[in-house]
């Protein structure tokens, strides 16, 4: 749902927008590749500062302020401790964020503080947006490098991936240009690569997947290729 007022995207309308799932999302998100949101009520936000010292870093706080209501970003190391368990609520003393700012703020709830105790603060996934700005931003950013209206992968004859070769789809894959080219990239690599289980295929390493990627979108950074073959990578995912 875009939020016609505020220009939001829910992410898991943005999941189906890049025909992806809201794990792969927050990933995304907590690799850097644009913020997430999330709207919090009767909090309290306190703003920190990292000093370096002779000693090492020394964290700095300053006064604790209630907000009835406030916007703010997780932090991307808190997005990564929420991939992967996109079903479940986060819970945590302190909600380290970013606010609109950018400021870097700890948030905790005001429920329990005013007896002297310590609450706990709860975040579900499902409640994360981006804002629509950002997201059109990404896809004009990946429109503009690729010029054709569709991307097509075509089954093609190259050196033997093990479990892949039997996973290659019998026809052409074609996505939208609505999907930036990394994401699309990533996508028709699952299909293509993991898209059919087999129970007793030869497991793909992620020499091959970045190989693949290296025929198939040669255009894309080495970066953007370490990204694709750890997020699609399933050995990854069921060490979790």
């Amino acid at each position: 749902m875009i939020t016609p007022d505020t220009h939001r995207i829910f992410i898991d309308d943005l999941a189906q927008r890049w025909h992806l799932n809201i794990d792969q999302i927050i990933e995304l998100a907590g690799q850097g590749n644009f913020p997430l949101w999330i709207d919090l009520t009767d909090v309290f936000a306190q703003k920190t500062d990292t000093k370096i010292t002779e000693t090492g870093k020394k964290r700095r706080t300053a006064i604790k302020q209630w907000y009835d209501r406030i916007e703010v970003s997780p932090l991307p190391e808190v997005l990564m401790q929420i991939s992967g368990r996109s079903d479940r609520i986060f819970v945590t003393a302190e909600l380290l964020c970013f606010d609109k700012q950018g400021n870097e703020v700890g948030v905790t709830n005001r429920l329990g503080e005013e007896w002297g105790e310590n609450s706990m603060i709860g975040l579900k996934p499902t409640t994360l947006f981006a804002t629509l700005d950002d997201i059109l931003d990404i896809e004009n950013e990946s429109n503009n490098s690729r010029t054709p209206d569709t991307v097509e992968v075509e089954h093609q004859d190259k050196p033997s991936l093990s479990a892949a070769d039997s996973s290659q789809p019998d026809r052409a894959v074609e996505m939208t240009t609505t999907m930036p080219l990394e994401l699309q990239a990533a996508n028709i690599c699952w299909q293509t690569l993991f898209g059919k289980e087999q129970t007793d295929a030869v497991p793909v390493k992620k020499a091959a997947i970045i190989a693949w990627l290296q025929q198939q979108y040669p255009e894309l950074t080495k970066a953007a290729q370490e990204r694709i073959a750890l997020m699609v990578n399933p050995a990854r995912r069921t060490c979790r």
